[in-house]
């Protein structure tokens, strides 16, 4: 059993999706095809109306397999957003984007001015989201994200593709295992694409403010690099996030199986969080973070051949992710094989320095092969980690290693 229990929700997990629009050209090298692939999106060429985008919006968080009541209670909150008119917001965005698009095809307006319009009610439909829905990061699950009108980033990246999808905008949700920042995560939030093959990354999660990016050509900025997309430019001038994953409604259901997974593995139901798992991966079997998280599991169970199998699979998609190595190098410490732990939680220092319970473990295990000045030396700088950390919740689980009885440390 890892002596750090790092069940990791996304989608925050990140995670995390329909007849084409059919005048949004949009020719995005990343996975679109016009408007929006080879999933259309749902209803967007219904007429415009109160009753008319309810249904829509009913039918796509249908798509996203929650109830008919989670669906109706949705719309009835996003209806109640209204403008200075007072008018709801979503009517008034999709009439203007409708207009724009048909204004183009008549040739009134240039492909950048459609684009430009398309640019501008994406922002204002973060900021008017942003407003709405606090963040909160516990709250993922879109039934829960509409009663207490909080969510994390999986949450706000639901809202964000079922009512961007519903007023005309072309979206996808992104895995980013990598932010802006540079700070390895597992996190979800979504793209909007443009008639002029550019693209908007849109983030309601990143605090104090979202993160609205410039229009961007995907190929310009990032390179792809098995199933990621990368920055290619490391200073990082328009802000993006470093490393992303693009999915479809699919991945996105996904992500949502997976944090329910995460939720039932906290409160030790395993069988339950894998049966969860197992559904994420039928629906995304490119996602490491999920196999990641059954691998944990398996091993809560006692099951370390799957749980092998698992973390190598997620070291495997990813093999940018600490965890992993972390989780699976405890495998093998108490399997006691040292030296394979060894490697996995070097590859882990290395990947984040300042995982203080990856020098933990380094250090028991380096106490196990007899090199105890090299021990001390990994003891003392988890220690200097430690307090750095802005608070310890009450998972925490007691270190077994003699020089560190009595220590308690919680996930980061």
């Amino acid at each position: 059993m890892s002596i750090y229990n790092s069940f990791q929700s996304i989608k925050s997990v990140n995670t995390y999706r329909k007849p084409i629009v059919a005048i949004a050209i949009v020719a995005i090298t990343m996975g679109f095809s016009t408007a929006c692939g080879k999933e259309p999106i749902a209803g967007s060429n219904t007429p415009s109306g109160i009753e008319a985008l309810s249904k829509q919006i009913k039918d796509v968080v249908k798509g996203l397999e929650y109830s008919d009541k989670v669906g109706g209670d949705f719309v009835k909150m996003v209806i109640s957003w209204k403008g200075a008119e007072g008018r709801p917001v979503l009517i008034v965005w999709k009439k203007k984007l409708a207009e724009a698009k048909e204004n183009y095809k008549r040739g009134k307006i240039s492909k950048a001015q459609l684009a430009k319009a398309e640019e501008n009610i994406a922002k204002e439909l973060v900021q008017r989201i942003s407003k709405e829905i606090s963040f909160d990061n516990k709250v993922f699950d879109l039934a829960e994200v509409v009663k207490y009108k909080q969510a994390q980033c999986l949450g706000y990246s639901q809202v964000l593709y079922i009512l961007a999808d519903c007023i005309g905008l072309v979206v996808k949700p992104i895995d980013v295992p990598e932010l802006v920042t540079g700070e390895l995560s597992s996190h979800t939030t979504c793209i909007i694409g443009q008639t002029d093959g550019k693209i908007i990354m849109l983030d309601l999660a990143q605090m104090p403010d979202p993160l609205i990016s410039k229009p961007f050509e995907l190929n310009k900025e990032l390179k792809k690099v098995g199933n990621y997309w990368e920055l290619k430019d490391k200073s990082n001038p328009l802000k993006l996030h470093r490393r992303i994953r693009i999915l479809d409604r699919y991945g996105l259901i996904a992500g949502i199986y997976l944090n329910r997974g995460v939720a039932y593995a906290k409160q030790g139901k395993y069988a339950v969080a894998i049966s969860n798992f197992d559904k994420a991966i039928e629906l995304d079997p490119d996602d490491a973070d999920t196999y990641f998280n059954r691998g944990n599991a398996y091993d809560e169970l006692g099951q370390s051949t799957k749980a092998f199998s698992d973390y190598n699979k997620a070291i495997q998609l990813n093999p940018r992710q600490p965890l992993a190595y972390y989780n699976r190098g405890t495998a093998y410490r108490d399997l006691e094989q040292y030296e394979r732990a060894l490697l996995d939680f070097t590859e882990a220092i290395k990947l984040n320095p300042k995982f203080a319970e990856a020098y933990l473990n380094r250090g028991i295990v380096y106490e196990h092969l007899g090199q105890p000045n090299k021990a001390t030396a990994d003891f003392s700088r988890a220690f200097e980690l430690i307090p750095k950390r802005p608070k310890l919740d009450e998972s925490i689980i007691k270190l077994s290693a003699p020089k560190l009885e009595g220590i308690k440390l919680s996930a980061p």
